[in-house]
């Protein structure tokens, strides 16, 4: 027996990788067996909020670098959601270069946990690519309205990139809990956790039973829609302008108030703080980011109780105009690819995204940020088609 016990430690110590790599394999399967999917990290503010989904009730923190971030509600960590949120400092993760996702399944909550023993963690790694500070490939996808195999296919088709915007309309309507993590879904698989990530509400995300549970499953400041993004070279405003008709339009049955939304928007961009932010930003890009196309509805009304609505996209844009300055406005909404601009504008109006209901195949653009200029190509089916010389002209020229 000791001559056997020799024999056994003696191959131990020739071989300890052996031991160590099925151990890692095993982890790794495990991992993968409690997540669902792919993180999803967005960045909000100078931060980034990482997602995850999982399958089994458990306890979830993220690691990054020697800091851990355990989320927590007044000192409870959660363990029954299916989605767990995380906010990590911008730039703690983009020097650290990846983040670990450390899962402990918990099937139930005792008083006292001393069985928790029985699950040990499991732990899961995923690299993370910053901007970076030249030639940056931004893919916008919007208005895919649940075709989430066709979205994916279009970001495929798309090539390589280093942003994802995820903007607006990603669902017909929040009809099921499923509904809600479907930006989640998305984002977690056109990049694999390892690229951040913009998102945006679109006003059909507004519509439906689970509607109210929204910043749940969405990145959001504070509670709220609305918020800047600073990434690398990049500055951004993200604007929510909800619903494309006025609050009292029959369809909506008494359930918006997205007046006062738009309204809180308006002081939001009055702020003297914000304004400070605007005038502060070294970023050597700035853009605006919101579903509607707010600035082509200026001075417009389709009826009396809509003037506010046009009236406020209008203050909007003069505020943009004044003090932000931004180089392009990146929206969807009008299921069409097209570049507008006009003299009352705050920037060129990307409108970035395009539905055939016909064939369900979605479509996008491919945003490239490079030497001072922005340069946009449109891509159908996986082929980029350039766009009208009107939208070139704009689009190119020196920022």
């Amino acid at each position: 027996m000791n001559f056997l016990f020799s024999k056994v430690k003696r191959w131990l110590l020739l071989f300890p990788g052996m031991l160590f790599v099925c151990g890692a394999q095993s982890v790794k399967k495990e991992s993968i067996s409690l997540i669902e999917g792919s993180p999803a990290v967005f960045a909000v503010e100078e931060s980034y909020q990482i997602f995850i989904r999982v399958r089994k009730p458990s306890l979830v923190k993220i690691k990054v670098g020697r800091s851990v971030f355990c989320g927590h509600t007044n000192g409870v960590r959660p363990s029954g959601s299916k989605v767990h949120a995380f906010t990590v400092p911008g730039k703690l993760l983009d020097k650290a270069g990846q983040y670990e996702v450390i899962c402990q399944e918990l099937p139930e909550r005792r008083p006292y946990m001393r069985e928790v023993k029985r699950f040990p963690e499991k732990s899961f790694m995923y690299e993370f690519k910053a901007l970076p500070a030249e030639n940056i490939r931004i893919f916008h996808i919007a208005d895919i309205h649940n075709r989430i195999p066709q979205a994916t296919a279009a970001a495929a088709a798309a090539g390589k990139f280093d942003l994802l915007i995820l903007n607006g309309d990603l669902v017909e309507h929040m009809a099921s809990p499923n509904s809600l993590e479907t930006a989640l879904v998305l984002a977690g698989d056109m990049t694999g956790g390892k690229l951040p990530v913009i998102c945006t509400r679109g006003n059909h995300e507004l519509r439906g039973k689970f509607a109210e549970n929204i910043t749940q499953y969405m990145p959001n400041h504070q509670g709220k829609l609305y918020y800047q993004v600073k990434c690398g070279p990049l500055y951004a405003v993200i604007l929510d302008g909800g619903e494309d008709k006025s609050d009292s339009h029959p369809a909506y049955g008494n359930t918006i108030d997205c007046t006062s939304f738009r309204e809180e928007q308006l002081e939001y961009l009055r702020s003297s703080a914000l304004r400070e932010e605007f005038k502060a930003a070294q970023s050597k890009y700035k853009l605006v980011i919101c579903h509607i196309p707010f600035p082509r509805y200026i001075g417009k009304s389709r009826a009396d109780e809509e003037k506010r609505l046009f009236t406020v996209y209008g203050e909007w844009s003069k505020e943009l105009k004044t003090f932000l300055k931004p180089h392009l406005i990146v929206s969807g909404h009008v299921h069409r690819k097209l570049i507008q601009q006009e003299s009352d504008f705050p920037a060129p109006v990307l409108m970035g995204a395009a539905l055939d209901k016909k064939t369900d195949i979605v479509s996008g653009s491919m945003i490239t940020l490079a030497k001072g200029k922005i340069h946009v190509d449109f891509i159908d089916r996986g082929n980029f088609k350039s766009h009208s010389k009107k939208g070139t002209d704009a689009i190119r020229k020196e920022l």
